[in-house]
C-alpha cells in the first residue's frame, strides 16, 4: 500500500509538471486529465484485486493523496514560482480568484484596490493568480518591457517584407520609431 500512495504522489507531481508550462491550466484540461487518470486507476485496481471494498478504500486513499499533492503544488507554484510572484499584493489573492470575487460581490472592489495601491505603495498590485491592477499607463511598460518579445503574430502585418511601427519586434528600434511617430502626430 505504501508504494501505491507514493505512486499517487508521483502521479500528482507528473500531472503538475504536465500542466505547469501552461500559465494557468484550463479547468477542462485539469478535469479531463483527472478523470482519465481515475479510469486508468480503476482499471488497474480491478486487474490487481476483485474485492470491491478493498478497491474502493485504495481508490479513495490514492485519490486523496493525488488531490492533496496536486493542490499543495498548485498553491506553491502560484505563490512562489509564478512570474507574478514578484508583484506585491495580498498572498491570499495569489492563491485563488475567490478573494477578488468576494470583493466584487460585496461591491467594495474599487475601494479595496485603491487601498492596496496605497498600502503596497506600488503602481502594480496582484489581485489574483494571473491578474494585476495598474494605477497608471506607465506601469504597463514597467510590467512588460524587455520580458516578452513583441509577438511573431506581428509579422503578418509586414508589407513587402519590411517592418513598420506596428510590426517591429525589436524594442530598441520600436521605441525610436514610436517617439518619432508621437512627435509627428503631436505637431498636427
Amino acid at each position: 500500500m505504501d508504494r501505491t500512495v507514493f505512486g499517487a504522489a508521483a502521479a500528482a507531481i507528473a500531472a503538475q509538471t504536465y500542466l505547469s508550462p501552461i500559465k494557468e491550466p484550463s479547468t477542462e484540461k485539469v478535469l479531463l486529465s483527472y478523470l482519465g487518470g481515475n479510469l486508468v486507476l480503476l482499471y488497474c485496481l480491478q486487474l490487481y484485486n476483485n474485492h470491491i471494498g478493498e478497491n474502493f478504500l485504495r481508490f479513495t486513499i490514492l485519490n486523496l493523496t493525488f488531490l492533496t499533492t496536486a493542490i499543495v503544488l498548485t498553491l506553491l507554484r502560484r505563490l512562489y514560482f509564478s512570474p507574478l510572484s514578484r508583484i506585491p499584493g495580498p498572498p491570499v489573492a495569489a492563491l485563488s480568484k475567490l478573494w477578488v470575487s468576494n470583493e466584487y460581490r460585496h461591491g467594495r472592489a474599487a475601494r479595496t484596490f485603491r487601498a492596496l495601491h496605497k498600502y503596497y505603495n506600488s503602481d502594480i498590485v496582484r489581485i489574483g493568480p494571473n491578474e494585476v491592477i495598474l494605477t497608471n499607463a506607465d506601469a504597463v511598460e514597467k510590467l512588460y518591457k524587455g520580458k516578452y518579445g513583441r509577438g511573431s503574430s506581428l509579422e503578418i502585418g509586414r508589407v513587402v517584407g519590411t517592418d513598420s511601427l506596428v510590426t517591429q519586434r525589436d524594442y530598441a528600434i520600436h521605441r525610436v520609431w514610436r517617439s518619432a511617430w508621437y512627435v509627428i502626430v503631436l505637431r498636427q
